[in-house]
Formats: C-alpha cells, structure tokens, sequence
C-alpha cells in the first residue's frame, strides 16, 4: 500500500515536470513567435489616429503616415464666390510623430500580441507639425487674390463735382486683401491642419475707412444737394423772368467744413451780365415811328428813362436766395424801371410822346392809340440850344411855372418837365408860329415850345412817367454842349 502510493507521487511529480516543461516549452515558443514575428513590427490593430499600422514595420508605417498626411488641400474662399486652393505638400507640410514609429516598436509589450489580435486599442498620439514657411509665404503671394491686376484698393465715399452737379460717390472696400493678416489666418489654418478658410469671415480684407451714411458726409452732400436744386426765377420786370439755376451756377459752388460757398466775384459777373443784358438805360433801340419807319432811339448822355438794375443790391439778393436754397421767384432791385418790355428791346409800352425834331411834330399815344398830336417848335438847331435825340420821361408836372435862362425870364400855365437839366415840353404864348422850319434857326433854348391851347390839353392827358422819345432822323445837330436848359 504504502509502495503503491509512492508510485503515485512519483507519477504525479513527473506529470508536473512534463507539464512545467511543456508551459515553459509553450512560453517560449509564444514568445519567440511573438519575437520574431512583432520584433520589428507594430502589434496587430495598432490604430494611431484612426489608422490602423498592425504588422507594418517602422519603414512601412512612416510610408503610410506619409500617404495618409498627404495630398490634403487648403481650399481658399474669397469674394464674389472665387475659390483657390494651394496643396500642402507643395510646402512640405508634414507631421513628426512623437513617440516615433521606432520608439512605439521598441517599447511595445511583445507577449499582449495575441491580446491585440483580437481587441484593437486605438490610441492618440502627439505629433508635432513641420512645413516650410517661406515656401508658404511664397505660394500665398502668388495667389490670384494677391497678386491679381484686377484688384481694387479700397475708396471711401465721397462728394464729386459732375458736369451736371454735385454727386455722393459711395464707398468701395474693393478686393485688397491685408497681407499680414491674410498670411497669419492661412498659417493658423494650416497649423490647424484645415481644409477650408473663409478669408472674407476672418475679416482679411480691406474696408473703406469712410461710408456714404457717415453724418458728417451725408450732411455735407445734403446741404451741396439741396443748393443745387434750387431753381429761381428771375423777376426781369415787364413780364420777363430769367431762370437760374445748376446750370448756370454750378461753377460758382463749392464746400469747405460742411458749408456750401458761392464765390462772390462770379454772382457779381453773373449780376453785371444781367444788367448789359436787360438794361435799356441809355441803350439804343429800334422804334418804329407815326410814320411807319423803324428809326433808332436812346443811347444818349441825356437819357433818363430804361430800366436800370442796381447791381450790387441785385447780387445781394441773389446771392441771399442762394444760400436760402429754396426755389423761388425773387423780385431783383433796380435804379429805375420802364414801362414794359416789347421786343428788340424797346421798353416804351402803348402809352408814351413822340417827338420828332425833323417834322418838328408831337404825338400822344394811349394804349396805342393816337389819342393827340400837335406842331411844335424845339431848340435851335445849334450845339448849345438843341433839343437833344434822348429817351426820356415825365419827370414832373407844373403849372403857372416861371423859367429862367440867359434871356432872363419867362413864364408858362403849364410844364411837363422831361429833363433834370431844364429841359421842358410846355406852352409858348409869345409864338404864334409852331412846326415847319422855325426851329432851324429861331427855336427855344432847348425845351419844346407847344402852342397854349394843345399844352393845356396835352397836360390833362399825361401822367407823370410817361415816356418821351426825340429823335432826328437826319442828326441836325450831333455835338449836343450842355448848357442848363432852364430856358423856354
């Protein structure tokens, strides 16, 4: 019994031993396959950032670290829709990885082999990002966004003046792109290992500085705006409106400090052409006479009667409505007005006398009809006693009126007083003889000699203003001397 039991520890102790000797056998044969067949290898299912290296030596994993890391684009997003995009192996871009693949292969756990086999680890491992920068600073520029002709600088908005007026430009931010910050938000994209950028959302453009809703600006142009619309009508007298406006005052605008400016000197040239333009004062005019023959009037020294634009009242008032800005019919100032505007310039109306030295004759017209007419008898035909060819008017009336002169004393019921001088259309009593040739030689002293009975009518017809034209159709005497006409 006891010799039997023994025999059993003796079998039991050599099992053990062929059982330790095979598990060792098994260890190092689980080993030396593990050894030689993951020695120089990545243990099955190594997954490194969601790539899977298992059994791929180090040479064979940077092969494809490389091929996984490469052909990648940065697509480039710009205005209007354009897109470029630049490869990141055209700049060597790549990633080191840290642990290398050499360093994981060394210091991988040979015997969890079988472990791996069938349970992946997928693993994040640092890598550190390596490119060359200057290659990228160099393919940055070069892109069309950069480089192109076609690229706009940034305007501000401004006021420009047209030839047809003031206009508010607006703002251009263009297509110019900042480089430096364009350079930074590529790099950062590319450190960042993008695939995209928005270079108008990343705010790499240029913007004007200044926009066309800008206070200041718009307030400006608002002002400019309002002024040059203005449209005034000219109120020239004797139903004659003259329009200015743009077109002929634009030249004159300008703006300093939010202000509109009007150059004085150019209202005032502007004014002074008015007044060559629609004086008649002292002007020659054609008028046609009693007789049906256009002859010409006016133009003399001695003329008082047209119309007359004060000129530096006028261009204050233009120049007032102006800055006003507010289209208008303005009334303009004038020395003296006439009694209408009728055509070639003449201004005599329907209502006027008519005097003719070289018929030695007198007509009323009223309303254009003859409403009088008389033989008269005018100064003598010398330099010192003519009546002079004027334009005139009824400056005044008189009656029971003394005149003195060189021949003393003399006396008349009734004077219309024509000139400043003296000179008068009034009754004669002393003659007794009127029209004809009388006047060649035994005229007055310059007034109109009138028989009594036709000046005591005349002077009931005629108002004070009414004008009176002389003329001479054959210019007797020329060389007016003006002595004072205080004469009969």
């Amino acid at each position: 019994m006891g010799r039997n039991n023994k025999k059993k520890r003796i079998l039991a102790l050599r099992i053990l031993l062929v059982l330790g000797w095979l598990l060792l056998a098994g260890i190092g044969i689980y080993f030396n396959h593990g050894y030689k067949m993951w020695g120089d290898r990545l243990l099955p299912n190594t997954i490194i950032n969601d790539v899977n290296y298992g059994g791929m030596t180090a040479e064979e994993a940077n092969e494809e670290w490389r091929r996984t890391n490469s052909g990648r684009f940065l697509f480039i997003h710009e205005l209007g829709d354009a897109v470029e995009r630049i490869s990141y192996d055209d700049f060597d871009f790549h990633y080191v990885l840290n642990p290398t693949f050499e360093e994981m292969i060394r210091s991988q756990n040979l015997w969890s082999w079988l472990w791996a086999s069938f349970n992946p680890t997928p693993q994040s491992v640092d890598s550190a990002i390596v490119y060359d920068e200057a290659k990228l600073t160099q393919i940055v520029h070069e892109l069309s966004c950069m480089s192109s002709p076609l690229i706009r600088d940034p305007r501000d908005a401004r006021i420009d003046k047209l030839a047809s007026g003031y206009v508010l430009v607006p703002a251009d931010d263009g297509t110019r792109l900042d480089e430096e910050k364009t350079f930074a938000c590529i790099k950062k994209a590319v450190e960042e290992g993008a695939y995209s950028i928005d270079l108008d959302k990343q705010g790499c453009y240029k913007k004007a500085s200044l926009y066309e809703t800008d206070p200041e600006l718009a307030g400006t142009f608002s002002l400019l705006d309002k002024a040059q619309k203005t449209v005034l009508s000219l109120n020239m007298e004797g139903g004659t409106y003259v329009t200015l406006d743009k077109n002929t005052f634009l030249p004159w605008m300008s703006y300093t400090n939010g202000s509109v400016i009007f150059e004085e000197d150019d209202i005032l040239a502007y004014t002074k052409q008015l007044a060559a333009t629609y004086n008649t004062f002292r002007t020659t005019r054609a008028f046609r006479t009693t007789r049906g023959d256009v002859v010409n009037v006016g133009g003399s020294a001695y003329d008082n009667y047209g119309y007359s634009l004060n000129v530096s009242q006028s261009k204050a008032i233009i120049e007032d409505a102006l800055y006003n800005s507010v289209s208008q019919t303005i009334s303009l100032s004038w020395n003296q007005l006439a009694a209408a505007r009728d055509s070639e310039r003449a201004d005599f109306g329907s209502t006027y006398i008519e005097i003719s030295l070289d018929e030695q004759h007198l007509w009323y017209y009223k309303d254009g009809s003859l409403a009088f007419e008389t033989d008269i008898v005018s100064g003598t035909a010398t330099p010192s006693r003519a009546t002079p060819t004027m334009v005139v008017h009824v400056q005044y009336k008189s009656t029971d009126h003394t005149m003195h002169g060189s021949y003393g004393e003399s006396h008349a019921d009734y004077v219309l007083n024509i000139h400043s001088s003296g000179i008068h259309i009034h009754d004669s009593a002393w003659r007794s003889d009127y029209g004809g040739s009388i006047w060649l030689s035994n005229g007055s002293h310059g007034c109109i000699n009138t028989p009594p009975a036709k000046m005591a009518q005349l002077f009931g017809m005629v108002d004070v203003d009414t004008p009176v034209i002389i003329y001479d159709r054959y210019n007797h005497v020329t060389n007016f001397q003006n002595e004072s006409y205080t004469s009969g």
